[in-house]
């Protein structure tokens, strides 16, 4: 179920928290969240082979507490990156725990992880907020929906007409686009995908970023839409071919009432890159923006029923449909998103009296081949490269984050010369 032995369905949040902190009222707060996240609450079993979630009424979280003074940080680090990767049994436990490495009066790390089968990203910056919010002695407002309510709704969408014309869409949409990406790889892919991975953080000027906002808004697009053109003309000239699909995320938050609830909403399109007939970089963003919004149009058709409808070849080793993602990151606390870059260098947040700096942890593992996260930031943009390291060595993606801003930067100044030209770099 979601590679229970792996951390690759992991989602954390790590900070070292330099400001006084009461381990009473930490615990307290986080009672009073995880009564109302019913997510929070909840096991799942397998013993007939479906999935089935139990709610419990109460559960109160266990708040792991360690003396760590002695420890240098490397060691201390260490023995962080073994709690997050610890797996759940999410039979006998929910998949949420929380754990506090004590240094000093003024100096915490605490380590939050929740599995990805209760919590997305969007859920787990709302968790954090509710936390600090529980912690002040301020009671956090119930969501106006809550999961279930989600559930429900899904099941009913699935069975309308609406799911119908959707899965349609994207049954038209990605007719003909190769579902593999032939990508140059260090190593032989192995038969089975053993999740295992790493990362690379890099930077953007801000006057690189600059200038491609000042792109996507003579172009009338967005600043997302234009990075991902630049990812999907890098993975097309990558894979040698003029149509790639790229995975992105988005809230799954659509619907009225949901975007307060914690839980999985999130979902994945498949964005197609048309770089047929050799267009120009400007070229290739009106086109990119063509497809991305009408994507956004069939969002609510959930990727896992898309690869089971329309059977998909498979290829070894491989995710299915798209091996790369991107994600240009937001979330309901506006520091977050470059925050969990934390090696990027960028400076903590201070929340309900509670001073948060990141600590380098790193999200190391994931189902997808490269996974790029980019963040807005007073310095610019700042980006993380994840890469399966079954399949790659870390110099070649270092290698190719020292490429993307010299892209990035180009597409930026001269937008009109073809992407062919933009893009032969020698990889």
């Amino acid at each position: 179920m979601l590679a229970p032995e792996s951390p690759a369905y992991h989602l954390q949040f790590c900070s070292r928290i330099t400001s006084v902190l009461s381990l009473d009222r930490l615990e307290r707060a986080l009672a009073t969240v995880v009564a109302q996240s019913p997510m929070l609450r909840t096991t799942i079993n397998c013993e007939t082979g479906v999935p089935l979630q139990t709610v419990h009424a109460s559960w109160r979280p266990s708040l792991m507490i360690y003396d760590s003074s002695t420890l240098s940080e490397e060691e201390l680090l260490e023995r962080v990156r073994d709690d997050y990767e610890q797996p759940f049994d999410l039979a006998a436990h929910p998949g949420f725990r929380a754990s506090v490495y004590c240094r000093g009066s003024d100096d915490h790390v605490l380590l939050l992880t929740v599995h990805h089968a209760f919590i997305d990203g969007w859920g787990l910056s709302l968790l954090v907020d509710r936390i600090c919010c529980a912690y002040a002695g301020e009671v956090p407002d119930r969501p106006v929906a809550e999961y279930l309510d989600f559930v429900r709704w899904q099941e009913r969408f699935m069975r309308s007409s609406e799911a119908r014309r959707q899965l349609g869409y994207w049954e038209s949409e990605l007719d003909g686009v190769p579902s593999v990406l032939d990508l140059p790889v260090d190593r032989p892919r192995p038969s089975l995908q053993a999740l295992r991975g790493d990362s690379v953080t890099f930077s953007v000027e801000r006057d690189t970023t600059s200038r491609l906002v000042h792109l996507a808004r003579e172009s009338n697009s967005s600043l997302f839409r234009v990075l991902l053109s630049v990812c999907h003309a890098t993975i097309g000239c990558l894979a040698a071919s003029d149509q790639v699909l790229i995975g992105a995320p988005v809230a799954g938050r659509s619907q009225p009432g949901f975007a307060d609830t914690i839980g999985h909403f999130a979902n994945l399109l498949a964005l197609r890159g048309d770089l047929r007939g050799e267009p120009s970089f400007r070229d290739l963003v009106h086109r990119t923006d063509a497809i991305v919004r009408s994507a956004l149009v069939n969002q609510d058709y959930p990727f896992a029923a898309l690869i089971e409808n329309l059977a998909f070849p498979r290829g070894a080793g491989r995710s299915p449909v798209v091996q790369v993602s991107f994600a240009l990151q937001r979330a309901p606390i506006p520091e977050m998103p470059q925050f969990f870059l934390a090696s990027s260098g960028e400076r903590g947040f201070e929340r309900k009296g509670l001073t948060f700096e990141p600590v380098g942890l790193g999200q190391q593992h994931g189902a997808f081949d490269l996974s790029l996260w980019l963040a807005r930031s007073s310095r610019g943009l700042i980006g993380e490269l994840k890469y399966n390291s079954d399949h790659y060595c870390r110099p070649t993606v270092e290698r190719y984050t020292e490429i993307l801003p010299t892209l990035l930067a180009r597409v930026a100044k001269i937008p009109d010369m073809s992407v062919v030209e933009l893009f032969r770099i020698g990889y």
